[in-house]
């Protein structure tokens, strides 16, 4: 073989191996990317998660801020019934009273 073909087949294979090494890096960068944006998506995905948990606690809080409220106003409907309750029975008392007074 003369110089010039050993050279053309030198640089043929020298081009080959630059594509080579080019498209190694080229898949490795494209396999770092889907590694991270994977790992982004996790990352996304917790923090819906705990986020919807934030959110289901908030509900759940505020339901039970308003249950507390609507048993406190139960409570003080209760206390004005037996408010009420005590004073029919002083009112009947102080009838019974007078009744008894004018008999004697």
């Amino acid at each position: 073989m003369d110089p010039i073909s050993l050279t053309l087949i030198a640089v043929s294979a020298g081009l080959s191996v630059f594509s080579g090494i080019k498209q190694n890096q080229a898949a490795k960068e494209q396999g770092q990317q889907a590694v991270q944006e994977k790992a982004e998506a996790n990352t996304l995905a917790r923090y819906k998660n705990e986020l919807a948990e934030v959110e289901k606690k908030t509900a759940i809080e505020i339901e039970t801020a308003r249950l507390r409220e609507l048993a406190r106003q139960r409570q003080k409907r209760y206390v004005q019934l037996e408010l009420v309750g005590v004073s029919l029975l002083a009112f009947m008392a102080v009838l019974i009273l007078i009744r008894n007074i004018r008999e004697r």
